[in-house]
Parts: structure tokens; C-alpha cells; sequence
């Protein structure tokens, strides 16, 4: 079940909605539902976010606190990539694939020459 984040204000660095799309997930036992958080970062930083999912059962209310791991959204970063070539000594080949800057939300990739840039795939 996505829930899409995309047209948050972050300046304010905190923010608070109630989702109302779904009403309710009825669970037969044994069933999983997963939520799927989308976050697209406009600005650097790093982002904290807390869900709160509000169950009953068994005709009792309580809420249900989790918390995502934390959203990193450098303004530039470089990706790698490896090929493992150890024989159990820990040996590997690095291969840079790219650096990127976070330009209106989205990552675009900064070419060697700096000539143009690319959205990263």
C-alpha cells in the first residue's frame, strides 16, 4: 500500500498529516499488510519520520508506533560500485559509476566535464 509523500513542505523541518486514504485493513490471521512510505527530498538533509497506525483488536484500541530508518539526502553523492575478487581475504575491485547533486529534487549526474547534466536512472 504506497503512500506518497511528494508534496511536502520540509522547510518548516516538521511536518504532521493524517492519512485518510484507506479507512481501514482488515487482517485475517496469519496476514501481512505492508505500507510502503515515498519520500522525495527537495532539499539536503537528513529526515527522521514516526508512523503512528492506530489498531483494534479483539475490540481494543491502541496505537502502533513505528519508526522507518532515517532518510539521508546529501546535496552531492558518488556512487560504486564493486566486484568481489577475494579468495576469503577480502579483496575487492572498485569501479566509481558516477557523482550526482541534488538539483529540484531530483539527483542529476555530474558528467567529468561538467558540460551537461543527467536525471539519475
Amino acid at each position: 500500500m504506497p503512500i506518497l509523500l511528494e508534496s511536502l513542505d520540509w522547510s518548516n523541518r516538521v511536518y504532521k498529516t493524517t492519512i485518510t486514504k484507506y479507512d481501514s485493513v482488515i487482517l485475517t490471521p496469519g496476514e501481512i499488510e505492508s505500507f510502503e512510505l515515498v519520500v522525495t527530498c527537495k532539499e539536503p538533509g537528513v529526515y527522521l519520520a514516526s508512523v503512528t497506525v492506530p489498531v483494534i483488536y479483539s475490540g481494543n484500541s491502541y496505537e502502533i508506533q513505528l519508526y522507518p530508518p532515517q532518510l539521508n539526502c546529501p546535496q552531492t553523492l558518488t556512487i560504486w560500485d564493486y566486484k568481489d575478487l577475494s579468495d576469503g581475504d577480502f579483496h575487492y575491485e572498485w569501479k566509481k559509476l558516477g557523482d550526482y547533486v541534488l538539483q529540484d529534487g531530483e539527483y542529476i549526474s555530474l558528467p567529468a566535464d561538467d558540460a551537461t547534466a543527467t536525471p539519475m536512472q
